[in-house]
């Protein structure tokens, strides 16, 4: 669930509908926009939650507003929380950095919190040591860097990055930080690193209810121009296929080097 989840365009009526119409549902997402964008919008979440308590919800947010009573609840109570660090997208002034440091800190002290940082051409290779190093200072449980996506505000954006500064960042990560906290490694590993985390099992709705096809489910029913691109690639059987709204950055050498840095 994402899209612009704010409390003045979100039909929680409409969502509670499909979950009560869904009793299979496992397992919801909630994304961006930014869900907690009012403390009205975490007291719906709140009630979503508490209504429907078999499923695990797991949530995105860029922590940078106060934790007010909701919001605390919600993030204190929920099966699973993440954190985005997006440098030279969010963090353009020194009061949002502070305001998300000092609540990652918070809630590290009382529950499991990740982070991952999109990689843009504004995060130097040089910093990747530091970064992690702040990271594990906060907190955080695990950390993931994945690639900017060429979607919504980002779209056609120039902070995408390059192939050769992927291949930057990544070496300076593995070669700094091949520890179990670094998820980015998984990812790489498993052939998810530019594709869809949540794989084709997921079904994305938008703040009004309405289900929406992403990018993977219109490749996987080659409904999209880079479908035949993509499969007919001598690297689809290792790079795993990637997800439409990421360029494609697969370096058969470094990923080799990648898969059997843990060994």
């Amino acid at each position: 669930m994402g899209e612009g989840m704010d409390g003045s365009r979100t039909n929680w009526e409409k969502i509670r509908k499909l979950l009560h119409e869904n009793p299979s549902i496992e397992e919801i997402h909630l994304g961006g926009g930014e869900p907690f964008v009012t403390e009205d919008n975490a007291k719906d979440i709140y009630e979503l939650i508490t209504e429907f308590p078999n499923i695990k919800w797991k949530v995105t947010t860029n922590l940078c507003y106060p934790l007010t009573t909701y919001r605390r609840k919600v993030l204190e109570n929920i099966f699973s929380l993440q954190t985005s660090f997006d440098i030279g997208i969010r963090f353009g002034n020194i009061h949002n950095l502070l305001l998300w440091m000092r609540n990652a800190r918070e809630l590290a002290k009382v529950r499991t919190i990740y982070v991952f940082c999109c990689i843009t051409n504004k995060l130097k290779p040089e910093r990747i040591p530091k970064l992690i190093h702040m990271f594990y200072k906060i907190g955080f449980h695990a950390y993931k860097l994945i690639p900017i996506g060429n979607s919504g505000r980002a779209k056609n954006s120039h902070l995408i990055p390059s192939r050769r500064h992927m291949k930057d960042i990544l070496t300076a990560m593995i070669e700094y930080d091949t520890s179990e906290g670094n998820e980015t490694i998984d990812l790489i590993q498993d052939g998810m690193f530019t594709n869809c985390h949540y794989g084709t099992e997921c079904t994305p709705i938008n703040s009004n209810g309405e289900i929406k096809n992403c990018g993977i489910i219109e490749r996987e029913n080659s409904r999209c121009d880079n479908a035949s691109a993509c499969y007919i690639c001598p690297n689809f059987q290792y790079c795993g296929g990637r997800c439409v709204l990421i360029p494609c950055y697969y370096d058969k050498d470094l990923y080799d080097r990648i898969k059997s840095c843990r060994d």
